[in-house]
């Protein structure tokens, strides 16, 4: 019987992380690694878009159906421009009043946004956090994030770094423990593919301040 690699654990402060630590976490997505990992709603679990098997485990562990595509996460909303086009009108307007925050944004994939994440629906969701650990581990790794809750389907999301290495032992290459979430609810998800911006979830941000932010 094989035995599965013990997930290493790393615990930091994501507002003060040092060099060093993101270099470690850096290094882990770079080599095709998957992680767990907290961002400014709940923990994440994630890795390198553009490493199919990678993103593949993700769906393993998570038990997630195969046509719910996962979201990434840039570092501005510069990085946008490579991963969706064309930009749809209301992007700007949106970004520039929820972004960085809680607001995920489903819109047309470029063609050199990563297959496995446009999959068959030919979008692509993206979010840019409002988080210095996430934001400086992405401009490290020059690379969008792939984040899902760390939760297996069908649960509870996971907003503390205890409990993520204690559900997390296995499967994944690291847990980066940055203590409790200071929100527990998840991104709000609008979809701005069509002729009017659709509500697909309502979350942090709530659907009547979209709404409004949309007029």
């Amino acid at each position: 019987m094989k035995l599965r690699r013990k997930a290493a654990v790393l615990k930091l402060d994501p507002w003060k992380a040092t060099d060093e630590e993101i270099d470690r976490v850096a290094a882990v997505l770079r080599g095709g690694g998957v992680i767990v990992y907290p961002t400014d709603t709940v923990y994440g679990i994630g890795c390198n878009p553009y490493r199919d098997d990678a993103v593949e485990r993700i769906y393993s562990l998570k038990g997630r159906e195969e046509r719910k595509p996962f979201l990434l996460l840039v570092s501005d909303a510069d990085m946008v421009g490579h991963l969706a086009r064309p930009l749809p009108p209301l992007f700007r307007k949106l970004t520039d009043r929820f972004w960085p925050g809680p607001l995920t944004l489903v819109l047309p994939a470029s063609p050199i946004a990563p297959l496995r994440i446009a999959n068959i629906l030919g979008t692509v969701a993206v979010r840019h956090a409002d988080f210095p650990f996430v934001n400086r581990l992405i401009e490290r790794c020059r690379f969008p994030l792939v984040s899902t809750s760390a939760n297996l389907a069908g649960q509870p999301p996971l907003t503390d770094g205890l409990r993520a290495a204690a559900e997390w032992p296995h499967g994944v290459d690291l847990v980066v423990d940055g203590g409790v979430s200071f929100r527990d609810t998840p991104s709000t998800v609008v979809d701005l593919c069509g002729g009017e911006p659709r509500v697909l979830r309502e979350g942090a941000i709530p659907r009547a301040t979209v709404q409004e932010a949309c007029l």
